[in-house]
């Protein structure tokens, strides 16, 4: 089993270098720009943007909160990772990514995009971080989302097959179909 953490080359940096964690929050604070508290680390993790979460839920497409994941041993590496990321207070929620068929999970953290969203519950108003993934194989992170590209394209290829094959049955013999829909009101074309 491999295992994979995600984090930002410029800022991984921040987790070990004191010196370095020192300025940011000089910076910041001198800077007027909103930080985390001042004895914690900022998220060094890899964010994502809705492409990036989009074509990383095609490899994993269910999503569960960490504590109720069962599928596979998560690995001490990434409980490392995780009990870091919480006592740095870096997320508002950590969720486990899957897939059945294929796994080879991940860990996502989230925060929301607003304190209103946080009050409301608006869980769909939410940023979204890569931190973690284990199993066959430990992808860099533009390889991952390749293979996600791929397995959209894939899921995509297959859909449009199945709608042709559909379409082409309904042009060999239309009268037959129009007349199914006149008896019954089915037609081939639904699900």
């Amino acid at each position: 089993m491999q295992v994979k953490i995600y984090r930002e080359p410029e800022n991984q940096h921040l987790i070990v270098d004191e010196e370095a964690l020192k300025l940011y929050h000089e910076l910041t604070a001198e800077l007027n720009i909103p930080a985390v508290k001042p004895e914690k680390v900022p998220n060094v993790y890899q964010p994502l943007n809705q492409a990036q979460i989009r074509i990383l839920s095609a490899l994993c497409p269910v999503s569960v909160d960490m504590t109720k994941y069962t599928k596979s041993t998560i690995p001490v590496e990434v409980l490392q990772t995780i009990k870091f990321a919480k006592d740095m207070e870096m997320f508002d929620k950590i969720c486990v990514w899957y897939d059945d068929k294929e796994p080879d999970p991940m860990i996502i953290g989230k925060n929301y995009i607003a304190e209103d969203d946080r009050i409301k519950g608006y869980d769909w108003r939410m940023h979204h971080t890569l931190i973690a993934r284990w199993g066959d194989c430990a992808y860099e992170f533009m390889d991952l989302l390749e293979l996600g590209r791929q397995r959209v394209m894939k899921r995509m290829m297959n859909e449009a097959t199945e709608i042709k094959q559909l379409i082409d049955m309904f042009l060999a013999a239309p009268e037959v179909h129009a007349d199914k829909f006149i008896e019954s009101g089915t037609t081939i074309y639904k699900k």
